[in-house]
This record gives structure tokens, sequence and C-alpha cells, in this order.
């Protein structure tokens, strides 16, 4: 039992020694009949070396000197709250230097002891509770003590492996400026990981456990096998890994899957034993030794460094590793994954005789310059609208107003809201998205102009004449002017660009058409010039009749400017410098299927010949004149008809309704 004692204090002080070498202030007492301090809170005391000295003076306890085993306790921690209100070299210059800051004592006693029955320890937390408040009146009553604010005590009561515990769980005990608590451990690998888990909670520490570690057998030097090191630093190590974790969803750092994945101890193995149990407590991450084809200063930037403490230095793993740092060579870890690339978190690397723990930036150093605009995620080069964009942003830039006109469309900045949300509802990212964007030769002004309030006459007809221009080279077959960059997503036919052009022309003028009338006159001049494609028939008719229905009882007024059907088709004739307006595009007809089916695939010779010899003789033909003074796909039939049954209406009082059109 006394072994195990002096065990358990020489690895408390020193994984807290490793990890803060100046700051921590611990004090060694020893109680039987009679107490003993073996250590003082001079700085030249605080090492772990003085601890071992002064053990090895006080040898084992003496069985003839045994006495109750509370009053042996009391002796112990009486002198224990004697020694904290004592001021340490940092607590007497806090208190007479003259900054006005105020000093706080607080303070932490583990007792390791022995019980001999449930009620001893009621009895122990009583009797320390009126030992605290009788120090705290000696101490403030004294300029050279200080009153203990806060206190903690620990009591681990151990017991043989064949004894049963005293206390079947901890007990607590809380009252003001006091925290109790005592529990029962065996001796062994229970009361290790009592000693790790108070090492944690008092100091703030993490463990860290490095899987997959190469290693060579003792017993077979030609092959090698993978170990667990854990090693025991600052939690603030895992901030970075643990953030991350908690943006993308994932439920565990150290899941015992992740371990056992990526490590294949030897069974038996000390350090594989006592690190496996850890992985899946709390504060603590497994990261995978990883082997690096870079050199280290290759890397990225180091964040933070911590300095590191093995968790059973004595194993032959922890051991190696240790040495293999100290030698001047580095570790780098990663996080284990099953899939996807590697990512490098941490590296273990050795200055002037301590390890250190360095946590690598995962991210884009400050000092680097900024990644450019054309750089997609993974430095992946895209083709962004980039200078397109820096024009959009110079044409929507806000000035100050110099008086608010609250008028019915509202304040400047909603007009100007609007505004940018009327540009921006049909906007392509990139070049390889729109063919409308890359033809600036061919469609500048009207990209310009659409977006005014209202259209004059000129405005108008320089829109005009860009659709007709589209027209034009559309029946022309003339390919259109894009770069060879742009990469249309249903391929880059000839057929397949102009379809795609008029789709989004006729999406562009659409968000703007609700602008003035102008606008929509220029819509409807697209609906009358592009070439209709399935689906498209319904949704114009559908606009057409929505328009004629808008003021129900009144005839529908067209405006002047904008040309009839026979004038439209006049326009175009012009421009065509042909006799009829551009021939819509047929489908391949196939001479042993059904009249007007399309063929899959592509043209034949015969095929490539029939539609010539009919585009040959659509122009010669004169075009239908129902058809041609028309509006839209559909011709009335017999348009005089109606007027000439009203007539006979009024003279003779019957009227004799007839089918009016057919398509």
């Amino acid at each position: 039992m006394w072994t195990w004692s002096v065990e358990c204090v020489l690895e408390y002080w020193r994984m807290v020694y490793d990890i803060f070498p100046t700051g921590r202030h611990i004090a060694l007492i020893a109680s039987d009949v009679e107490t003993v301090v073996l250590n003082s809170w001079q700085k030249e005391h605080q090492n772990l070396p003085t601890f071992m000295e002064a053990l090895a003076k006080l040898g084992s306890p003496d069985e003839s000197r045994k006495q109750q085993q509370d009053g042996g306790i009391m002796f112990g921690l009486t002198e224990a709250i004697a020694t904290l209100t004592g001021c340490t070299q940092a607590q007497h210059e806090a208190r007479t230097s003259l900054d006005g800051n105020e000093v706080v004592n607080r303070g932490r006693i583990i007792c390791i002891t022995s019980l001999s029955s449930p009620e001893d320890a009621s009895e122990v937390i009583s009797r320390f509770q009126d030992a605290l408040i009788e120090e705290n009146k000696k101490a403030a009553a004294s300029d050279q003590l200080m009153p203990i604010e806060e206190c903690e005590l620990e009591v681990i009561d151990l017991h043989p492996l064949s004894s049963q515990p005293v206390l079947a769980s901890p007990q607590f005990h809380t009252s003001e400026g006091l925290h109790c608590e005592i529990g029962s451990h065996k001796v062994g690998k229970t009361l290790a990981s009592k000693i790790l888990s108070l090492v944690q909670n008092h100091f703030d520490l993490a463990i860290t456990t490095i899987t997959g570690i190469p290693m060579k057998e003792e017993q077979n030097a030609g092959s090698s096998a993978n170990y667990d090191v854990g090693v025991l630093h600052d939690k603030k190590a895992h901030d970075e890994i643990l953030c991350i974790q908690r943006v993308v969803g994932a439920a565990d750092t150290n899941s015992a899957a992740m371990a056992s994945s990526t490590s294949s101890a030897a069974p038996g193995t000390t350090a594989t034993t006592s690190v496996s149990a850890l992985t899946d407590k709390p504060n603590s991450v497994t990261l995978k030794w990883s082997q690096p084809r870079l050199s280290v200063s290759d890397l990225l930037y180091s964040t933070a460094a911590f300095r590191i403490s093995p968790v059973d230095v004595n194993s032959r793993p922890s051991l190696c590793l240790t040495n293999f740092l100290l030698n001047g060579r580095q570790v780098i870890l990663e996080q284990p994954r099953k899939s996807g690339a590697k990512v490098v978190t941490h590296m273990l690397a050795s200055h002037g005789g301590e390890i250190f723990i360095h946590c690598l930036g995962m991210n884009r150093s400050p000092l680097e310059d900024p990644p450019s605009i054309s750089e997609g995620p993974g430095g992946r080069v895209t083709d962004y609208r980039i200078k397109d964009f820096g024009a959009f942003i110079r044409r929507n830039r806000l000035a100050p107003c110099q008086e608010v006109d609250c008028d019915d469309e509202g304040l400047p900045v909603e007009r100007a809201k609007q505004q940018l949300e009327r540009m921006t509802r049909n906007y392509p990212m990139t070049i390889g998205e729109t063919v409308l964007y890359n033809l600036h030769t061919c469609i500048d002004p009207l990209l310009e102009t659409i977006f005014k309030p209202s259209l004059s006459e000129v405005d108008k007809m320089k829109c005009r004449e860009i659709i007709y221009t589209i027209v034009k080279m559309e029946a022309n077959n003339e390919p259109l002017p894009v770069p060879t960059m742009t990469t249309v997503r249903k391929g880059n036919k000839r057929d397949e660009q102009y379809k795609q052009l008029w789709s989004e022309l006729e999406s562009l003028v659409q968000s703007a058409a609700d602008l003035s009338p102008g606008h929509e006159e220029i819509l409807d001049c697209i609906f009358r010039c592009r070439t209709p494609a399935s689906g498209d028939l319904a949704r114009r008719l559908e606009k057409t009749t929505k328009a004629e229905t808008k003021e129900e009882g009144k005839p529908v007024k067209r405006s002047s400017d904008l040309p009839g059907p026979a004038e439209l088709t006049s326009a175009v004739a012009d421009i065509l410098s042909t006799d009829s307006p551009p021939p819509s595009k047929k489908a391949n007809v196939s001479l042993t299927g059904s009249l007007f089916k399309p063929t899959g695939g592509g043209q034949s010779l015969l095929s490539m010949w029939t539609e010539r010899l009919k585009m040959v003789h659509s122009q010669k033909h004169e075009e239908f004149a129902g058809r041609a003074e028309s509006y839209g796909a559909i011709a009335t039939l017999y348009p005089n008809l109606k007027m000439e049954l009203k007539e006979k209406h009024a003279n003779t009082g019957n009227v004799n309704k007839l089918p009016g059109k057919a398509s």
C-alpha cells in the first residue's frame, strides 16, 4: 500500500513538472503519529529530485507506531491547511505591489489514505471543515498568512485487491468555499487511471494517442509491429481539431473504431493495454503516425506549441518514441481517415531537451498572398466572369443622395435594391454556362440598354436591329462568335448554341419587361422572331391571353411603335434579302416512317438533299395571306365571315354561330 502511494505521488509530480516546469507549487506532507513537511514553497524545492530525496529519507511507515487511522489523517490534513495559508513568493510579491490588484488564495489537498469504515468518510469531512475555519481565523489575524477562500479536498481510499472497498460509490460534499470528494480505489491499474484523471481535471490537460507507430520487435529484429503511445499536454492543442469536428458534425474524435482501423498493436503489450482504455475517455484524441515525403521546413506553419509528458513513461514504446525525438527527429501526426486526402494536424519535436507538440495550421497562412478570385476550391482554377462582374459592380455603385424623394417607388436605397435584384435574376457565374454574355460584339447595346427605366425610340430601334441580326445569322447557318473555351452544357452544336442564346435572351428581357411598355415591345419582338420550340407555343399563348384579359370589357390597344405582323414579316424579309420571312427549322422526315416523324441520330445524304430542296422551294412560293397577317402561329380562317353574320343578325334578328378558328 505504501509503495503504491509513493508511485502515485511521483507520477503526479512527474506529469505536472514535465508540462509546467514553473508556476505550479506542490507541497508534500507525511502524517502518522506526527506530521513531516518534506518541502516548502521555495522555488528550489519545487522539482522532482527534491521530492524523491525527501521520500527516500522518510522511509516506510513503522508498524509499531501505528495509531487510529482517523487521528493520523487529521494530523496531516490540519498541517496541509496550515501550509496552504502560507504565501508563495509570487503571492507575496503581488500582495506588496502597489498596483491595487486583489490576491486570492486558492488551494487543493489530495489525501492518499486507507479508511476503516464508511462512517470515517463523513467524520473526515466534518472535522476538515472545522479545521479549515480555525486556520482561516488564524490567517486573518496575521500579516504573513493568507486565508483560504476556495479549497478542494480529494481523499483517495486505498484497499488491496483481495478486500472489498469501504465506499461503494464516491461521496461528494459542497459548502461555501469547500468542495470534498472521497472515493475507494483498488491498488493497480485503477489507481493509475485515477491519478491520470486527477491531473487532467486539476490542470486542464488532454491526451493525444499516437497510433500506428512502426517499431521492431525484440524477439525478432527482422519484423516490426505497430504500437500506440499516449502523451499528455495542454487541452488547447485540440482546439482547432474539435472546432473542425463540430463544424462538419463529427460524432467523436476518439472513437474506438478509428483507433482499431489504424493500429495493430501486439497483444499483451503494456503500452497498448494502458492506452487503449484511454481513447474512450473525454479530452482524448487519436492521431496517426505519418511519414510525409516532404521535409519539415516545407510543412504548414505552426500556430502553437505545448510541452508533453508520456502517459506511461516506463513502457518500451514510450521510451523508443522519446529517444527518437530527443535525437533531433520529428514525428508528423495526421487525422486517421478511412478515405479521402491526408490531413496533417500536429508535429512532435524536441527543443532544448524538452519535447513539444506543435499545432500545424490547417488553413491558409496569413503570411501568404491572398487567393486569386479565379481560384476555386482545392486550388482549381475556374472560368469565372471576372471582367463582367467588375463592370457589374461599377454599374451598381451607390452614391450619396442629396434629397430624399419619398414617392410611390420608395426610398432611393429601395429602388437600388430592386434594380440589383432584377439584374441578378439571370446571372451566370462562369463563362462556360452562358452563350449570350460571350457575344459582347453583337449584344452589347442591348445588354446596356435593356435595364433602363424607359426606352426611347432610338433604344427600341437598336434592340430590334440586334434581334434581327441574330435571326439573319441563324437563317444563314452562321456559327456564333463564342470563345473556344466556352463549353455549352448541351454540347457545342450550332443549333444548341442558338437555342441557348434565344433562351437566355428571352430570360434577360423578361426580367426587365415590367419596367415600361417599351420593354414589353422588345419581349414581343423576341417572341415573334424566335423559332418556337417545344413548350414555347403554349407559354406564349398564355401570355397573350393574359394580356388580352388585363382590362376586362376593353379592347387591347396595340402600341403604334410595335410593327404589326405584316410589317414585321416585311422587315425580316428586307434584312434577309429574300421575298419571304426566315423559314422555320424543320425536323428530319423519315421516308420509311410516318409523315412528320423525325428520325433520331445523324442525317443521311438523302435527308440532307431533301432538306435542301425543301428550302429552295419554300423561298420560291408565296406565303399564305392568312398566316402572314396572323398573330403568332395560329391563323384565323374567314375573318370577314363574322362581320357578315353580324350584319345579317342586325337585319334579320337571327344569329348563326359557325366555328371560327382552325389550326
